[in-house]
């Protein structure tokens, strides 16, 4: 595994200095759905695609100068593993950001992993063994650097430190940490803020998403490297909100419906209805369930209410609906007949992350290559 840090530049004087609006967004109290915050999480879902000092140079852009990210990248062809995840940490430390690299087009291993959709046990109930396999290898080191951050280290030492004790260096970024005190969501910046979490990701980006959250409310801690446990349970009130862009489902119904409790408030799942990928994996490959609250495209933005269906959606609906349920019959005698559920693929264009993203500016197309929040605050 190769993890790399940046620090990014910040804007005038760093501190003190006006938060902006995401920054302003992301500190709330309330832990509902937040459209500045969708949009911000989608432009990094869909800039996660590029190469980590593309995505680093992107983030004073959406309106977080001096921040630090830690990007951490793992390939491995013969066990299906390229997987990508960034851990961006605000200027004052209040607000980490957890965003997951979704199945890069012309990847064959990760096309490969996401259909290997055999579900495997979960700490409960079970889950897609291609996507499990794709965060577990690297989750022992997000978990380390997510609890330097939330402990109020600067992230680029996190990195220096965790690549020194796994053998690897290349941050070179030396930086004093700070401590932490008692706040009203159990952590504090050093600014006194209480610390949120975010996670988001599109795609496969989206699934891993939510299991790194559902790992936060296993209680059994996470195995590092050097063989020490972390409780990283205690840290599930920080966390105000997961973004999904474009997700598969990840697990089976009983998966699902634990999860619905534990942080389905807080699992908001971005939607185009023409988009294959959301309704993956179909019966075909086994029995799976969404959870979380689904949210829709329209050109008003995001919205709660399925828009309005005609007669061609339903008969293209119902005509898929019977396909994959015959497919599901033939792929019990014959189980590569699964492998015919990929001809939704040819609505591929409904996926692609340009979508989400234009969907959550509500701009026109290439406006997204334009979005600048580094000057506008909350009126």
């Amino acid at each position: 595994m190769k993890i790399r840090g940046f620090m990014v530049p910040p804007i005038g004087s760093l501190q003190p200095r006006e938060l902006s609006l995401i920054e302003q967004r992301m500190l709330q109290k309330h832990k509902g759905f937040d459209r500045d915050i969708a949009t911000i999480l989608a432009v990094l879902s869909s800039w996660s695609y590029a190469s980590p000092e593309e995505f680093a140079s992107l983030l004073p852009r959406v309106g977080l100068p001096g921040s630090q990210c830690a990007v951490l990248t793992l390939t491995n062809d013969a066990m299906l593993l390229e997987t990508c995840a960034y851990i961006v940490q605000s200027w004052d430390k209040s607000t980490i950001i957890l965003c997951f690299r979704g199945t890069p087009p012309f990847s064959a291993t990760a096309w490969a992993s996401n259909m290997a959709v055999e579900l495997t046990p979960f700490y409960v109930g079970n889950v897609h063994s291609g996507f499990y396999s794709s965060l577990v290898a690297m989750w022992p080191s997000i978990a380390k650097l997510l609890v330097k951050a939330i402990s109020g280290e600067d992230l680029c030492a996190a990195v220096e430190q965790v690549n020194e004790k796994d053998g690897a260096k290349e941050c070179g970024v030396q930086s004093s940490a700070h401590g932490l005190s008692a706040g009203p969501d159990g952590y504090t910046s050093p600014r006194g803020t209480a610390i949120r979490l975010y996670v988001t990701g599109h795609s496969l980006g989206g699934a891993l998403a939510t299991l790194a959250a559902a790992l936060l409310f296993a209680r059994e801690g996470t195995l590092v490297h050097d063989g020490t446990l972390i409780d990283i349970s205690k840290y599930q009130a920080l966390l105000h909100g997961v973004y999904t862009f474009g997700a598969p489902k990840v697990g089976d119904p009983f998966f699902a419906r634990v999860h619905q409790e534990k942080f389905g408030s807080l699992l908001f799942r971005m939607i185009h209805e023409q988009d294959f990928v959301t309704r993956t994996p179909t019966l075909a490959m086994g029995i799976y369930a969404h959870f979380g609250i689904p949210l829709y495209a329209t050109d008003a933005g995001w919205v709660r209410t399925p828009p309005a269906r005609d007669a061609l959606y339903w008969l293209r609906s119902g005509a898929q609906t019977l396909f994959a349920l015959n497919i599901a019959l033939l792929a019990r005698a014959f189980p590569f007949f699964r492998w015919f559920s990929a001809y939704q693929i040819l609505s591929f264009d409904e996926h692609l992350p340009v979508r989400y993203m234009r969907t959550s500016l509500k701009k026109s197309p290439y406006a997204e290559l334009q979005v600048d929040y580094r000057v506008r605050t909350i009126p």
